[in-house]
Order: structure tokens, then sequence, then C-alpha cells
């Protein structure tokens, strides 16, 4: 054992403990992706990609990456709006968000979305903290292309309080989304730019 922990020492080979599997597959996906971009990242070098090219490789990795998320959070916002869905109450802003824990911001390149999308990820995680604890499925509805769930509160003697207070944290996520969406814009003008 002391031979080969010298031997990984030597060879500088990195090492993590992990305690159950699903910690062992996200650390594989991170260090996985972290590797291929580091493969990337030398070819560019290697082959001598001007800073404009390197760039516009960089913005189009990630603005292809949350193009697909932003369609479908923003077909979700447009069916609560025109259905007059409580984005409480229903799932119709929450499902999208469910997309989220599979979202792997290592894929992201630029300092720029990296930054967006986790603020972004910390105000949903804020959103939908026990949410399902507090709200039980009730029925559900074929709204537009999505199938909508409508919530009731688990405990009616605390229904306004425990409203209110998701009611706040979804205004919160939705500033965040906004701002999201602008950081997101800025990285498709410079993209449009470059190209």
């Amino acid at each position: 054992m002391k031979k080969f922990i010298d031997r990984i020492n030597e060879d500088h080979t990195s090492y993590f403990i992990f305690s159950n599997t699903n910690e062992l597959e996200q650390k594989i996906k991170e260090n996985t992706t972290k590797l291929v971009f580091s493969v990337a990242t030398n070819f560019i070098v290697k082959n001598g990609l001007s800073t404009h090219d390197s760039q516009l490789i960089s913005l189009n990795n990630d603005t292809t990456l949350l193009t697909k998320f932003i369609k479908n959070m923003d077909y979700h916002i447009s069916l609560k709006e025109s259905n007059s869905l409580d984005p409480v109450t229903t799932n119709i802003i929450m499902d999208p968000l469910d997309y989220l824990e599979y979202f792997d911001q290592n894929t992201l390149i630029t300092t720029d979305a990296k930054s967006a999308v986790n603020a972004f990820i910390e105000a949903s995680q804020r959103f939908t903290e026990n949410h399902e604890l507090n709200y039980i499925t009730h029925h559900a509805q074929q709204i537009g292309k999505v199938t909508v769930d409508f919530y009731t509160v688990s405990n009616p003697s605390k229904k306004s309080e425990i409203y209110s207070s998701y009611y706040s944290k979804f205004k919160e996520w939705y500033n965040s989304y906004t701002k999201f969406k602008n950081q997101y814009a800025t990285l498709l003008a410079q993209f449009e730019l470059l190209k």
C-alpha cells in the first residue's frame, strides 16, 4: 500500500474520497469534463488558434448549452402568464428547474456564463427547497405541451404563511432569472459580433 501511495505521489496523480456511488458518479463527470476541456485547450494552443477563434469557440459552446434551457424555461413562463398559473401552487416553473440537477456547470467555458448560471442555480434551489414537503399534488392537467401538476398545501393551518414564504422566494428567483437572461443576451451578442 505504501509503495502504491508513493507511486501515486511521484506521478502527481490526483485522487479523491467518495462515500456513495452518486458522489463517485458526480466526481467522474466533473473530472472528465475538466480533462476534455484541458485537452481541447492544449489543442487550441498547439495549433495556434487566434484569440478571436478561441473566444468564438468558447462563446459558441456556452450559448449553445444555455439556449435550449432558456427556450424551455421561457415556454413555461409564457404558459404561466397566458393561463394565470400560480408558480407556487403548480409545477409550471419548478418542472424545468428539475433539469438543473443534471446541468453540469463545468461544461461552460466563459467566466461570465459560469457565474450567471451559478447565481441562478442558487436562487432556484432556494425557491424549490422543501417545496414537496409543504405541497402535495392535487391533480394534473395538460396545458400546451406540458402536463401541469396542481398542488394543495399539506398543512392547511399554515397555508398563508407557507405561500408567502414561497412567493417571496419566487420573486427573488424571477429577478435572478432576468439577470441570467441578460447575461445570456450579452454572451449571444458577443458571439454574433465575433462571427
